[in-house]
């Protein structure tokens, strides 16, 4: 079985499938819209994933877009994104990150992963916590 991530992926993907005549698995994590090259590239991955033998994505709205894309009877997954917080090994944890700034126990520590771009919301969670602040000094 081949798996594949992303268009470029994707295209390679399904020659060999073609050539091996083994099953293909697409994954997607979505699509940004930002210009004329991008849009042409996220059209390219929604034809690939059309021909797929497995689809599969990472949220239920998604799952749900790509579901409908697919058409019935097409095998197409949703697989969350989780993270285990027990095998992220970081430079420093939330006690030494409150020592280091002088945090209380008492206090909610907040944070976002993912890239600084406008779909992941980092403006929203810096409105949230604005906003938690002001009600929750």
């Amino acid at each position: 079985m081949l798996q594949s991530h992303g268009y470029k992926g994707h295209v390679i993907a399904l020659v060999l499938s073609k050539r091996l005549g083994v099953p293909w698995f697409a994954m997607t994590h979505g699509w940004t819209w930002q210009d004329w090259k991008i849009h042409f590239y996220n059209r390219l991955e929604r034809w690939l994933l059309k021909r797929a033998d497995i689809a599969a994505t990472v949220s239920p709205p998604l799952f749900q877009e790509i579901e409908k894309l697919r058409g019935p009877g097409r095998d197409t997954r949703l697989i969350l994104n989780a993270v285990d917080d027990k095998q992220i090994h970081g430079k420093m944890g939330g006690e030494a990150i409150r020592k280091k700034y002088n945090i209380p126990s008492e206090r909610t520590l907040l944070g976002v992963f993912g890239r600084l771009s406008n779909e992941k919301g980092p403006l929203l969670m810096l409105e949230a916590c604005f906003s938690l602040n002001q009600r929750f000094p």
